[in-house]
């Protein structure tokens, strides 16, 4: 049994029913922003993989300054980083890491629109993503992200520029 701190109540748990009650609530999350992020279910899967390793051994260590939520998105958002950092160097052509894999998903339109959110800068897509898709705010952002909240909004707003400006020419 250890000491654990959640709002302020000090209780004493199981460790893996910790950690159980931790994947239960976030997993899903996690595997959604990892899809929106590295474009694929693999992928997508590996990194919940990752990060739930990374919480397991970063639990004892987290300082409670921040949710653990927050903190667990935050892990996230770092391990596709690096994964789209070591692909970077891997290969050049990175289409091929954007598969439609879902038959639901072959219709022109969000097929276009899907290519067109992959196909922006990995910061502001990052950003598009947390907010648009997964319903952030831009405190929320920020403290995932590492990133000033002002920031945020600004590739917030670049991002859905650049996306207007590609969906024009579509239509």
């Amino acid at each position: 049994m250890e000491e654990i701190v959640l709002s302020n109540l000090h209780i004493r748990v199981d460790r893996e029913q910790t950690l159980e009650a931790i994947y239960r609530k976030e997993s899903q999350r996690v595997y959604n922003i990892a899809l929106r992020l590295m474009g694929n279910h693999h992928d997508a899967e590996d990194i919940v993989s990752e990060v739930f390793l990374k919480v397991h051994y970063g639990l004892k260590k987290f300082k409670y300054k921040s949710s653990v939520g927050t903190w667990i998105y935050r892990i996230t958002i770092n391990t596709c980083r690096d994964v789209w950092k070591k692909r970077k160097k891997e290969v050049e052509n990175t289409e091929s890491y954007f598969k439609i894999t879902h038959k639901e998903d072959s219709t022109e339109r969000f097929v276009f629109l899907k290519k067109a959110i992959e196909n922006l800068p990995y910061k502001l897509r990052e950003i598009f993503i947390l907010h648009e898709i997964g319903g952030f705010t831009h405190d929320e952002i920020a403290k995932i992200a590492n990133v000033p909240k002002g920031t945020s909004k600004s590739y917030l707003h670049r991002a859905k520029k650049k996306l207007r400006e590609e969906l024009e020419e579509w239509l």
